[in-house]
């Protein structure tokens, strides 16, 4: 069919709002303040309020971004660990550094509420104790996984003590880092929208509860299959990606789907379960990839922000 000026025009259109966003977006973000961990949060009474925690010194604030710089920094502990913390600043990352390879961020209160949270080689960890161990609540707007974080250098997820079991609720999943759980604690994992994370999900050990469908159309899930503590993964809701990997076995013939029974006789074990469905997603048609877009555009937009951010960091620091 040859283009009219009209099919030109509603070709160009998500071109054009992706320029539009991106530049309003861009031009918008206002210079941030960068302040890297200097010394690790071992102790009580040091948290992310520590000004003596920072380079350059002060407790964290509105506006500015922070880097862990390879060492560990603990949460603030509001009602001794029973209350709920929210971080003060424009955003966190958990990353190596000056400190170590890896950089941790461990909760100390059951409630943790946190904007703008990217993990590279990292890790966040339950260990909250209230005179005994507790779960905790992680709640992210905006969580990037890294490319940093590989499958040998993992973003991690974790209860670190018996009882420590971790619930993690996302709005917007976004990045292509490797996002692992891992140790035998019980994780509830919420995502509203996962459509630009084209990342690795893995479930190293523990189970694992969707209590949200997961759509990712260019992403992958992986399950551990070996071994002591072998994951179980319950389907309280529908997981679609783009590949699925039980060990050596991987899913990925687009338009396949499969039902924790299904997966059950297929691998020949029992470590799925519930009434959600695995599905192989399709690539997607232009239609359904302006709709992603229109859906997950403005995240990216902020996760380009950020990323700003973290250049400019490198940059000063060399």
């Amino acid at each position: 069919m040859k283009n009219t000026p009209r099919h030109q025009h509603l070709a160009s259109a998500p071109a054009a709002l992706i320029a539009v966003l991106l530049a309003i977006t861009l031009t918008a973000a206002a210079p941030a303040a960068v302040f890297k961990q200097k010394a690790d949060a071992n102790s009580n009474g040091l948290s992310w309020e520590t000004a003596t925690l920072w380079n350059p010194e002060g407790a964290a604030s509105a506006g500015n971004d922070y880097f862990t710089n390879g060492y560990n920094l603990r949460t603030s502990t509001p009602g001794g660990g029973t209350g709920s913390a929210t971080f003060p600043g424009a955003s966190l990352t958990v990353e190596g550094g000056d400190g170590g390879a890896r950089g941790t961020l461990t909760l100390k209160t059951k409630t943790t509420t946190i904007g703008n949270l990217s993990i590279g080689i990292g890790t966040v960890t339950n260990n909250v104790n209230t005179g005994t161990n507790q779960p905790a609540t992680l709640n992210v707007t905006n969580l990037t996984i890294l490319s940093t974080a590989t499958s040998s250098n993992q973003a991690i997820l974790q209860g670190t003590n018996s009882n420590q079991d971790l619930t993690v609720n996302v709005t917007n999943l976004l990045g292509d880092g490797y996002l692992q759980f891992t140790n035998p604690r019980a994780y509830s994992l919420s995502v509203k929208n996962a459509a630009a994370f084209t990342g690795t999900l893995n479930l190293n050990q523990g189970t694992l509860t969707l209590t949200s469908a997961f759509t990712a159309p260019a992403a992958s899930f992986s399950m551990r299959s070996e071994g002591q503590s072998v994951p179980l993964l319950v389907l309280a809701n529908n997981l679609a990606v783009a590949s699925f990997t039980y060990g050596s076995t991987t899913l990925n013939v687009a338009g396949s789907t499969y039902t924790s029974a299904q997966l059950n006789t297929l691998l020949g074990v029992t470590a799925f379960s519930g009434d959600g469905i695995i599905s192989i997603s399709s690539i997607p048609e232009p239609s359904t990839l302006a709709f992603f877009l229109g859906g997950s555009l403005l995240a990216v937009c902020c996760a380009a922000r950020r990323s700003l951010r973290t250049a400019r960091a490198v940059s000063i620091e060399m």
